[in-house]
């Protein structure tokens, strides 16, 4: 490992986050921003455009940033990555790929209801979801039977002549069309593309890649890294609730599908289509449908993503990204077939993990490809649907999990250019200056930059395959009432074997059937199974229907040659979905073992390297790992994937004897760790924190040296001697906001109407006037190229009351140089600059004297189609207290004690809060914030910085302070009670729907006029701590 590199870290090994081109672009700000993540520690970023966009996307003014941010970067030392596409998923090219009718995405519509005899609905989804449209042609009809039981008993295609038959029992007519998808504002007017066609991804590619290399090809591969493509996916699959549902279904199709299908296996698609849909009797399998499945993943493999990879590989670019849905059997099968089959021709194979969830089995497919690429690592696209009150815990812990799973390329999603408009709903928060934490993000990006100098050192050490069981699900894809509980076991068993190898602490990888007959010659395979750069010892069969003619070859010459072959549950019964004894007669000759976490883990007892023992002499949980070899040494990093548990007194038992150093991510230090040996073991103590984790590096040990080694154990010493006492007094560094997101109104000097909350208002009144709805999956404004003229006017209304006079406030508000404002009766100059507050879009307008009682502020908008009604803000000097859905102004308070400050005057306040204490007589060397709610917790002594509580057990020293000293503890907040989904009463869900537009947009039980606030600050008095030999 370069130690070097591993103090100080260069670029190459810290994030890029998606920078969310989304407004009027302008290269000052642009290149502002780009100062701010190197303050951040930042190492790169990626042009990504959102919704929002003015510029014109791709068009000249665009480029010609897009080269003056490449320029920036090679001057700075920054890394620059692409992104394929006007916001997602790729493909489409921002339009101009579909505006050709050839390439629009294609679907098999299969009906009972002929065209003509349906009403048409329109829909609008940012995905390759498709629906009925009528568009298309009859590619063919069928008599349809079914049993007693809701088997297919018979089916027939009708001639194109046929008459239909007289209607008998059981009996349905089905028609088979192929349509193409409508035109949609998300794709800007036009739709999604036909991923199934290599012409219309060579199209994609002039369109969007072309136009790049045009700008900046002379920095491809240098700092230009590569281009990431964004959920590709096909026509979201579809299968009957209960075989006599009749609901139409709709699966991938292209019109190249049949003859290509044909000249594979000799037969027609078309002439057994109905196997596809419903279950053949006594469960036998449909190898048409089987071959259906494989085959739609390979066509979009093929003519997809090995398309976009042999261009960046003749380009000298990585093509990175993700697929759709990639977590699971059920949502690969229905959006993209298989992952893995496309991950390989992927330069830097990449994943996405929404939402703070452990998505495991995303991140060891990709890591799996990865690896037999021989690849350093891959690209994770994290921190999404977080909200703005994500903390630098979770930061930390979701990024170290996926270390553990690969992750070398953090792309931090998201940091916005501006929160103009419907842009500050794009799935906040923004990892950028927006947020008041934002210049203590080294104290996250540094570790993960020096774990990625560690974690790319070497190559990794893996005993263990997996045969990905994808195939066995296809075969169950029919009807729900007969097929589901069948496909939920197998994602369940998927999901499992994955759990009981990652938190057994098992290394290994997954292996792609698909892909194993060009990563591993048979005459290769010996004792160990050759799966491109990887070199399996152990392969394990993870209860699976069927299995391939040349997996199963493979394994059999694997187990010939004394190779250690698994059989976990079900063995296969089917060869290529055909019956077969083949497996049955290997697994005779191998081991089988129950599907349990006892009976797999017992199995690879002699090929573990490492055990995670907690006191008692339990397994310990929760832990992930990855071990790198190079030469002799080894690197060891080990993650408790828990956020709030600690897992104390642990023993780690490493196979061989080591020298162990810990290398301290926060400062890149080494210290050398007490360690024992034991038959061949290495025995070493530890304790890892909730979120927390431990890098190594290990030396094989010298003789002289195997004694046990002692370590500085006063860390340990400390024992609690108190609470801190309450605040003396705190400051504020931002003003206190009283938030403005419900008004009375009116329309063109008509009638006052009653308050509404902003957004409602704005729905009620385009569906007043009949102009569309705002509602975040709307066009692009530069592809919105409709005059816009004034519709009329919009008064706004903003009733507030206030205890005390307050001079020096400001009104914060979006687009203040359009609107008029009269406070009190008094006319505001809107127009003039006095600042910004939280995003330069919102602009501060100096109010006059807010006077004692009712106020009344009037906001006049000269309302377009394309207005944006946003919520405003008043700042000053004031305290706020929350009456039922309104905020009155009150003092501010004297003190703040510990607690949630929105219950102490400021349940609005957006900015950073300082407590400053004075520290008891008796000395604390000390102390820990176990219960805060804000980003982190900084420790400071007359303005210097002596310590951070950021990450478990968020504890600060205070060694340079004495008793009775000053200490502030600044706590950094967040925007989320002020631009946060504080309507929304459904806590239990956080998800995309939760913290993304529609968020904002909840209704029924799960929206409320009264606010639904988060906790802020300091909620418990810290601990304090001294070390014992005091």
């Amino acid at each position: 490992m370069n130690t070097s590199q591993f103090k100080n870290p260069p670029s190459k090994f810290r994030g890029a986050p998606f920078w969310s081109w989304n407004c009027k672009l302008e290269k000052e700000e642009l290149f502002r921003q780009l100062d701010v993540y190197q303050e951040m520690g930042i190492g790169g970023f990626h042009i990504h455009c959102r919704t929002g966009l003015e510029t014109p996307y791709l068009g000249e003014e665009y480029m010609g940033l897009v080269k003056d941010c490449v320029d920036k970067a090679k001057v700075d030392g920054m890394k620059v990555w692409l992104y394929d596409e006007d916001r997602w998923p790729s493909g489409f090219g921002g339009g101009l790929v579909t505006e050709n009718p050839e390439y629009r995405m294609q679907y098999l519509l299969f009906t009972t209801r002929p065209y003509g005899l349906v009403e048409l609905t329109e829909t609008n989804i940012p995905c390759a979801a498709a629906g009925r449209s009528e568009n298309g042609e009859l590619l063919a009809r069928y008599a349809v039977t079914l049993d007693a039981s809701g088997c297919l008993d018979k089916f027939h295609r009708l001639a194109e002549d046929e008459e239909i038959p007289p209607p008998a029992s059981r009996l349905t007519i089905w028609y088979a069309y192929v349509e193409k998808a409508v035109p949609s504002p998300w794709f800007n007017g036009q739709t999604y593309v036909n991923t199934l066609k290599k012409e219309a991804t060579e199209c994609f590619i002039r369109s969007t890649h072309e136009r790049y290399k045009e700008a900046v090809g002379p920095e491809f591969g240098k700092t230009v890294s590569g281009i990431f493509t964004d959920e590709p996916q096909f026509t979201g699959k579809k299968y009957f609730s209960a075989p006599e549902g009749g609901e139409d279904l709709i699966i991938p199709y292209t019109d190249e599908l049949p003859g290509e299908y044909s000249a594979r296996y000799g037969c027609e698609l078309m002439d057994s289509l109905p196997e596809l849909f419903w279950e053949l009797p006594n469960r036998a399998p449909s190898t048409n449908r089987y071959r259906y499945h494989d085959f739609v993943a390979d066509l979009f493999a093929t003519n997809y993503a090995a398309v976009l990879g042999d261009w960046c590989r003749e380009n000298n670019m990585q093509l990175t990204g993700h697929m759709m849905s990639e977590a699971s059997l059920s949502s690969q099968t229905e959006s993209l077939g298989e992952a893995m089959r496309s991950y390989i021709h992927f330069q830097l194979p990449g994943i996405d993990v929404l939402n703070d969830e452990l998505e495991v089995t995303t991140a060891k497919q990709a890591q799996s490809v990865s690896r037999q690429l021989g690849a350093n690592g891959i690209m994770s696209e994290l921190y999404g649907v977080t909200n703005w009150d994500f903390d630098f815990t979770g930061h930390k812990g979701q990024g170290d999990w996926q270390a553990a799973l690969g992750v070398t390329l953090r792309v931090h999603h998201l940091t916005w250019v501006s929160m103009k408009g419907e842009a500050k709903r794009d799935y906040p928060a923004s990892i950028g200056y927006q947020s008041p934490w934002y210049k203590r993000y080294p104290l996250v990006e540094d570790h993960f930059a020096r774990m990625n100098v560690a974690l790319t050192t070497g190559k990794p050490q893996v005993h263990v395959g997996v045969i990905h069981p994808i195939e066995s699900y296809w075969l169950a894809y029919g009807p729900a009432s007969q097929t589901g509980a069948e496909r939920a076991e197998r994602d369940r068993r998927f999901d499992e074997i994955n759990n009981i190898l990652l938190f057994g602490l098992v290394e290994y990888d997954l292996i792609s059937e698909s892909l194993l007959p060009v990563q591993c010659e048979t005459e290769q395979v010996g004792k160990v199974l050759p799966v491109g750069e990887m070199r399996y010892e152990v392969v394990i069969v993870p209860g699976m229907r069927t299995i391939r003619s040349t997996t199963l070859e493979r394994l059999e010459r694997f187990a010939d040659a004394g190779g250690t072959l698994v059989f976990a549950g079900e063995v296969p019964s089917l060869v290529d979905a055909e019956p077969s004894d083949r497996p049955a007669a290997l697994a005779e000759c191998v081991t089988c073992t129950e599907f349990s976490a006892f009976g797999i883990l017992q199995t690879l007892e002699n090929i573990r390297d490492l055990r995670v023992l907690n006191a008692n002499g339990t397994p310990a949980k929760d832990l992930m790992h990855q071990f790198r070899q190079e030469g002799d040494d080894r690197i060891l990093f080990i993650c408790n994937t828990h956020r709030f548990e600690s897992r104390e007194d642990l023993l780690l038992q490493l196979r061989g004897e080591w020298t162990c150093t810990e290398l301290d991510t926060h400062t890149g230090d080494e210290h050398e760790l007490a360690s024992t040996y034991c038959n061949g073991e290495t025995h070493l103590k530890t304790t890892l924190h909730a979120a927390g984790s431990l890098l190594l590096a290990l030396r094989p040990a010298e003789p002289q040296n195997k004694e046990c080694r002692t370590g500085n154990d006063e860390g340990d010493n400390a024992v609690e001697c108190g609470r801190l006492p309450d605040p003396e007094s705190y400051s504020l560094d931002e003003p206190n906001v009283l938030l403005l997101d419900q008004a009375r109104w009116s329309w063109d000097d008509g009638p006052l109407n009653d308050r509404e909350e902003m957004l409602r208002l704005d729905g009620k009144l385009r569906a007043q006037i009949g102009a569309s709805p705002r509602n975040g999956i709307d066009c692009q404004p530069w592809a919105d190229t409709e005059p816009a003229p004034v519709l009329g006017t919009l008064t706004l209304q903003f009733d507030f009351e206030s205890e005390l006079e307050f001079s020096g406030c400001a009104l914060a508000i979006e687009d203040a140089d359009k609107v008029v404002i009269e406070l009190n009766g008094e006319s505001v100059a809107s127009g003039s600059d006095n600042g910004w507050w939280v995003d330069k879009c919102i602009r501060k307008v100096a109010l006059p004297t807010i006077r004692t009682g009712a106020n009344m502020l009037v906001v006049k908008v000269p309302y377009r189609r394309k207005s944006n009604l946003e919520w405003c803000y008043l700042l000053g000097a004031f305290g706020v207290r929350i009456d039922g859905s309104s905020g009155v102004l009150t003092a501010l308070p004297k003190s703040l004690p510990y607690g949630d400050w929105t219950a102490h005057g400021l349940p609005f306040y957006a900015g950073n809060v300082d407590y400053s204490i004075r520290l008891p007589e008796q000395a604390v060397d000390s102390i820990q914030i176990p219960f805060f709610k804000g980003a982190l917790v900084d420790g400071l002594q007359n303005g210097k910085l002596i310590g951070a509580a950021a990450f478990p057990p968020y504890e600060i020293g205070l060694s340079e302070l004495g008793a009775g000293d000053e200490l502030t503890l600044r706590v950094y907040g967040n925007r989320v009670n002020s631009f946060g989904q504080i309507h929304n009463t459904d806590e239990h869900r956080n998800d995309w729907v939760r913290y993304g537009p529609l968020g904002y947009r909840s209704e029924g039980k799960d929206w409320a006029y009264e606010y639904q606030l988060k906790p802020m600050g300091i909620l418990t008095a810290p601990l304090c701590f001294r070390k014992s030999f005091r």
